[in-house]
């Protein structure tokens, strides 16, 4: 079986680089060394030094190549009828491409599996939450309180407010009508595939966590550690990098290690400088597993639904728990494996109450990490993942 595996961030893997891209390999990967079949690695939007990777540019005029993409098109096509894959499987985030896609696999008959990573297909702002107020947004899809969202994001990112808007609906309508043109969608969360099942009537979606490189589960876990705790992420408002001064000052015996870069990178700057418990490391790759082995727990106190979070996965790994909020897959991780907590939206106060109890006990950081370490070698082993994932291709090609 051949497989077009077609990605608008990049290919990669490694111990310090997680996220769509790190999936997209892995799943190639899983198709090559575990199933037998054939990979073909699609990049839209760059170009690539790597020569399995074939990359696609399109047109490079803003906003027109939302809508049309002839060149991008033509392309994309090309490369299929040389390659002549059974099923395209699809991880995009990006409106130029979605319509691009179906229109080829339509024009060639070839079946679409998607992988959804990302709240957009049921919430155009991503974060499922309603801004300012941060309360869970029980009543998903376009509503006339997104713009109020759309409209919080771009303030925060300093965007251009009238762009956010335009975007982020555009978005969100291109990624429902992949979904609505694929065969079969997986998700990684529970709850987003719920979301996606009732508000796109959608029958054929799977939920399926996501994968992890093979020598995390052969990684050796280092249980307990310090009395400090890791953050890993992009720093920006959606993760919460932000409420980390306000959780180093209440705790000053704990150190908190973050890592990361972003819109926010500076404010970290003056945090680490500001209170001493907290050190900032940059972005890091293979440093940071060393980094989070040193500390008791893991920190993710994410403000917008997450469908799946490659630090709560890696942390689980190395024998670490994690303490987050309670939303999205996030949440369901923590749940699901009982290693750590998941803390009520989105109090500060509790956060730090629940970081206390686990750096404070080093026995009780030990039990919850034997706990997250189970849960990753039966649940996210690459060897799980191929035998649900050929169950799907097989249904696809018999649909």
């Amino acid at each position: 079986m051949k497989i077009a595996v077609i990605d608008d961030s990049g290919f990669g893997s490694g111990k310090g680089l997680f996220g769509k891209e790190l999936y997209v390999e892995l799943l190639a990967k899983v198709n090559e060394d575990i199933l037998g079949n054939k990979a073909i690695r699609i990049l839209l939007g760059s170009s690539s030094e790597d020569n399995r990777i074939v990359g696609i540019i399109g047109l490079k005029t803003p906003i027109i190549r939302d809508f049309r993409d002839e060149i991008l098109r033509q392309k994309l096509e090309e490369v299929l009828k040389d390659e002549k894959p059974d099923i395209i499987h699809v991880n995009v985030a990006n409106a130029r491409y979605p319509r691009n896609i179906v229109n080829v696999a339509k024009k060639m008959d070839i079946p679409i599996v998607t992988t959804v990573h990302s709240w957009m297909y049921v919430c155009p702002s991503g974060w499922a939450v309603k801004l300012p107020e941060q309360i869970i947004c029980s009543n998903l899809g376009v509503q006339t309180h997104c713009i109020r969202c759309l409209m919080k994001v771009a303030e925060l990112y300093k965007e251009n407010k009238v762009s956010r808007l335009i975007d982020g609906i555009n978005l969100h309508y291109s990624l429902r009508s992949l979904l609505r043109n694929s065969k079969a969608v997986i998700s990684p969360c529970k709850s987003l595939a719920k979301s996606i099942e009732q508000s796109l009537k959608l029958k054929r979606i799977y939920t399926l966590p996501n994968l992890i490189p093979e020598e995390l589960i052969n990684m050796e876990p280092k249980y307990g550690g310090r009395n400090a705790v890791a953050f890993c992420a992009r720093l920006n408002y959606q993760k919460g990098v932000h409420l980390l001064s306000d959780m180093a000052q209440r705790l000053p015996e704990t150190t908190f290690n973050v890592m990361g870069a972003g819109l926010l990178e500076e404010e970290v700057r003056k945090s680490s400088r500001e209170y001493k418990n907290i050190i900032y490391h940059g972005f890091v790759s293979k440093e940071k597993v060393e980094i989070i082995s040193r500390c008791r727990a893991v920190i993710m106190p994410v403000l917008g639904f997450e469908a799946f979070g490659y630090t709560v996965a890696e942390a689980f790994s190395l024998g670490k728990p994690v303490i987050g909020f309670a939303v999205g897959g996030v949440k369901e991780m923590i749940e699901d494996s009982g290693a750590g907590f998941a803390v009520s939206p989105f109090d500060v106060n509790k956060f730090t109450k629940s970081i206390t109890s686990i750096v404070e006990n080093e026995g009780f950081s030990k039990e919850l990490g034997l706990r997250g370490r189970a849960f990753a070698e039966k649940k996210l082993g690459p060897h799980l993942y191929a035998e649900q994932i050929q169950t799907i291709y097989r249904n696809v090609m018999n649909y």
